[in-house]
């Protein structure tokens, strides 16, 4: 932002991004004028800490390297959205999204659900954010393990 100028901004992020927002957020809070949350991970907030969840992906992780890419995602889908995520996702995203999932998805396993591991956000830093106008969007969820998909 500094480089571009930007003085303040309304931030979005989904899942994974919405965390990395609300780190944003809570480090810069003069950067941001808003905060979009759509669905963000944030995993301290439930029954599951963040080593837990990191545990819960490990068998998916290790079949996605083994391969098994379309399995993985698929698992992965079904426990994010539910079994008929084809059908919702249908609905309102291009055709090949699966497609480019499977593609992307390196990012993910490697990348993201490791990165949880290190990130502390705690509901103490909340208070970082009460200037902040947040909008958080969340679907229903039911909560269920990966290993529940499996």
């Amino acid at each position: 932002m500094d480089f571009l100028n930007i003085k303040r901004a309304h931030i979005v992020g989904h899942s994974i991004g919405g965390t990395i927002d609300l780190q944003l957020a809570s480090t810069y809070p003069d950067y941001i004028k808003s905060l979009i949350l759509l669905e963000p991970a944030i995993t301290g907030y439930n029954e599951f800490t963040n080593e837990q969840v990191i545990q819960e992906f490990q068998p998916i992780i290790q079949m996605y390297d083994k391969g098994q890419k379309n399995e993985a995602i698929d698992i992965f889908m079904k426990t994010a959205i539910g079994t008929n995520y084809k059908e919702i996702i249908a609905n309102v995203l291009p055709s090949n999204l699966f497609e480019l999932a499977v593609v992307d998805e390196k990012t993910f396993f490697h990348e993201e659900i490791p990165s949880m591991k290190s990130w502390t956000f705690t509901k103490i830093q909340t208070k970082d954010l009460v200037h902040t106008p947040v909008l958080h969007i969340r679907g229903i969820q039911k909560t269920r393990k990966i290993s529940e998909e499996r």
